[in-house]
């Protein structure tokens, strides 16, 4: 974002979602923590790559579509965040909480 106005029309565009496509730029997720929106941004990309590998079957239902992109509550109890953190622990980049 380059100025508050930018941050202000992003927000609107969010809503009340916890995700977004910005043509050109890619995602945008947000979440109650930063571990919740990388998490997000984790599900999208592999749900991403499931549509376009399906795709090159032929053509995808939009049904299909967005049931398949609607974002997800993201835990940080997940599988997924495990993986995340201790790749990120391992190179020092994670804090070690009280």
């Amino acid at each position: 974002m380059e100025s508050e106005e930018d941050g202000e029309a992003l927000g609107s565009a969010l809503g009340d979602e916890s995700a977004n496509l910005l043509p050109g730029h890619g995602i945008v997720t947000v979440g109650e923590t930063v571990e919740q929106a990388c998490i997000l941004t984790a599900s999208l990309n592999e749900q991403a790559r499931k549509l376009f590998h399906a795709s090159l079957l032929g053509k995808v239902p939009r049904k299909y579509v967005e049931l398949l992109m609607m974002p997800k509550k993201a835990s940080i109890e997940s599988d997924s965040w495990r993986w995340y953190e201790s790749k990120l622990r391992e190179k020092g980049l994670y804090p070690k909480l009280p």
